[in-house]
């Protein structure tokens, strides 16, 4: 421990005595002279780390440090990323013990490293240089959330296990990533940015609100391998900011084989816009919502929802895609649509439900439906009061079947009749075929077989309904026809 008690000499000869030192001390011969005190801090911090790693032996740092008035360090872009672990501070990696004030600590060591603060993030946020709260493969006990406050940014939380205890807050998290009260200072309306959380197992209990809560936030990453159980109300929620991604991950209020509670409300929850979802399933029943999106602009892809619908809350403009996911025994419930797509998605036992008054430029292609026992019998079920002239632009696609008992509804349809001879007319009944109960435009042929002039037609259509009529006037009427027709609704125009 020479080298250590060295280290910390130097610091004390800077810090405490405020002037240069007159000899450097054995064995730190090659260690740059710090320049301020923000660099003695930085070497402070390194020594009593390789203390621990010398002698195993647990230390706190101090909770308060003196403040830094320098904004530049000329060693910032040599060192290192720092990795902070909970372990040096007292935590117990078995989760036998409470650990919440060895992570208290562990916070205030992140929210200290500040080191490369000369190249300042957004909006006055404080980069911590990528440093690391390293939960090195434990797993914790905590009874109060893991909280980084505002203003800080290009920090991680990953590698262990964190569980709420009993005692734990009802309507905290178990990693709060900023505040709500946060007053951000432009237009961009964020407190934080650029946040990873990875590789980590979060259980709330059935004590803890949810497993993450992100506030105000630009760039918060969880995931890859992040698995989220126990929560009471929302596994991961989103309030404000934008470009929040989760990714790779798994999560359930309870494991199939639990004996369930009080539902929980949903597994994730954003209160946002420009969010994205991939590569997650989640594989319970006992959320009433899988994923619920109050935002704008919202990915979803490749998600499985095994339990608890995905709910897209159109009260504003809210052009949210879901691509390529797969909904297990629920629906996908979407108030008045606006730029929405929702394409490639398969719908086991589920479908799509639209609700509210109105439909904007929005697309259902070639999605799978499977409707099964419970799936209803319908693709798409209306719950609105959509006229034709609110619904605009709006196009189903949908024309796989996966069962085969019962009729894909779309927005177009084209059919062909034959007219026997002798007969004046032919109807078209698009009611099997067509989404909702009116027709805007059509279109129609006429083919006739060879032979003497064939008479005019007129299409028949009264304005309700999906029955169109097609009436041969005057001529020749002892002649076959084959007479094909394409109803739409919802056209832009």
């Amino acid at each position: 421990l020479h080298n250590v008690v060295a280290a910390v000499a130097v610091v004390l000869c800077l810090v405490v005595i405020g002037s240069e030192c007159k000899r450097v001390p054995p064995g730190l011969e090659g260690v740059p002279k710090p320049r301020n005190v923000k660099e003695a801090r930085l070497i402070h911090y390194k020594a009593r780390r390789a203390a621990v790693v010398a002698s195993k032996y647990l230390y706190r740092l101090p909770q308060e440090l003196p403040e830094v008035s320098e904004k530049k360090s000329v060693i910032d872009d040599e060192t290192p990323i720092a990795s902070i672990r909970p372990q040096d501070f007292g935590a117990d990696p078995t989760g036998i013990k409470d650990s919440t004030a060895a992570f208290a600590m562990a916070i205030s060591a992140l929210t200290n490293m500040t080191n490369k603060a000369q190249h300042p993030m957004a909006s006055g946020i404080m980069s911590l240089g990528s440093a690391t709260i390293d939960l090195d493969g434990g797993e914790y006990l905590i009874s109060q959330p893991l909280a980084v406050p505002d203003f800080f940014g290009n920090y991680r939380i990953r590698g262990g296990t964190l569980r709420a205890s009993a005692s734990f807050p009802s309507d905290r998290y178990l990693i709060e990533i900023g505040t709500d009260s946060c007053i951000a200072k432009d237009q961009q309306k964020v407190c934080s940015e650029f946040v990873g959380i990875d590789n980590v197992f979060l259980d709330g209990g059935h004590a803890a609100a949810g497993c993450v809560s992100v506030s105000k936030t630009m760039g918060t990453t969880i995931g890859p391998s992040a698995f989220c159980t126990g929560y009471n109300n929302t596994g991961i929620l989103v309030n404000g900011g934008h470009e929040t991604m989760i990714l790779d991950g798994w999560l359930a209020a309870y494991y199939w084989s639990d004996k369930k509670g009080e539902s929980a409300d949903y597994a994730i929850q954003f209160n946002g816009e420009d969010n994205y979802v991939s590569n997650v399933i989640v594989f319970d029943g006992g959320q009433q919502e899988a994923i619920l999106i109050n935002g704008a602009a919202t990915i979803l892809t490749g998600v499985h929802t095994w339990g608890g619908r995905i709910a897209i809350n159109g009260s504003y403009d809210i052009q949210d895609r879901v691509l390529g996911c797969y909904l297990d025994y629920n629906t996908l419930d979407i108030i008045n649509p606006n730029q929405v797509v929702v394409q490639d998605t398969f719908f086991y036992n589920g479908h799509a439900v639209l609700h509210g008054n109105h439909i904007r430029g929005s697309e259902f292609k070639n999605n799978i439906y499977c409707l099964q026992d419970y799936g209803g019998d319908r693709n798409i079920v209306i719950n609105g009061t959509f006229t034709q002239a609110n619904c605009k632009g709006f196009i189903v696609k949908d024309e796989i079947n996966g069962d085969g008992n019962w009729r894909v509804f779309q927005t177009e349809k084209q059919m062909t009749l034959e007219k026997s001879e002798n007969s004046s007319q032919v109807t078209f009944d698009f009611s099997q075929y067509l989404l909702f109960n009116w027709i805007d435009a059509i279109e129609y042929s006429v083919s006739y077989p060879t032979g003497p002039a064939q008479p005019a037609t007129n299409a028949m259509y009264d304005g309700t309904g999906t029955t169109v009529t097609v009436v041969f006037k005057e001529g020749p009427k002892a002649t076959t026809a084959t007479v094909t027709m394409t109803a739409t609704q919802c056209p832009y125009n």
